[in-house]
């Protein structure tokens, strides 16, 4: 696995506490992992992300598995948004790591997003976790925007990344 913080930036929540649930639209539902969910799960990453990803080998292989650390937000029951209640090896037991967030483009704009990370980070709590981090491309404006208001603040790796910072912020007029 490349190491994401050598080429991507970092968020991080230094104190964690539970989000109050937001209400969904309409037909939308809030539920965890359920067997069965791995090729929805797939199809969300691929959206997201433009690579594919196996759930077996990217999710389920991993130790820290959990199904009720795997969120999905659903639609007429069929996942569209997804964020993991994660955690990085050899890092502190008690930072989580907000993971493989994505929505449908179809679902998109809806407050999706906010609803599934909030989730996630009220896992993290569930999981005893006290801070959070993530990792996200600079290109992710509207995720980034997202992580913002749920609390994340930039948490830059090296000099040149206070420059990405800066234009990031910029952008989203911050």
């Amino acid at each position: 696995m490349k190491d994401p913080r050598k080429w991507q930036l970092a968020m991080i929540i230094e104190n964690l506490r539970c989000h109050p649930e937001t209400p969904l639209p309409q037909g939308y539902t809030l539920r965890s992992y359920q067997s069965g969910d791995e090729e929805a799960w797939e199809r969300i990453v691929i959206e997201a992300f433009h690579r594919p990803q196996s759930f077996q080998n990217k999710i389920m292989q991993d130790g820290y598995f959990r199904p009720e650390r795997v969120l999905f937000i659903c639609h007429s029951n069929h996942p569209v948004a997804t964020a993991c209640a994660w955690h990085v090896p050899n890092t502190p037991e008690h930072i989580g790591y907000l993971y493989m967030v994505g929505a449908l483009k179809t679902h998109q704009g809806k407050g999706l997003g906010y609803t599934v990370c909030g989730a996630a980070l009220n896992q993290m709590v569930r999981d005893q976790k006290t801070s959070a981090m993530l990792f996200t491309d600079a290109s992710r404006l509207a995720a980034i925007k997202t992580y913002l208001k749920l609390g994340f603040e930039p948490s830059p790796l090296n000099p040149n990344q206070l420059l990405v910072w800066d234009k990031v912020l910029e952008k989203l007029k911050r």
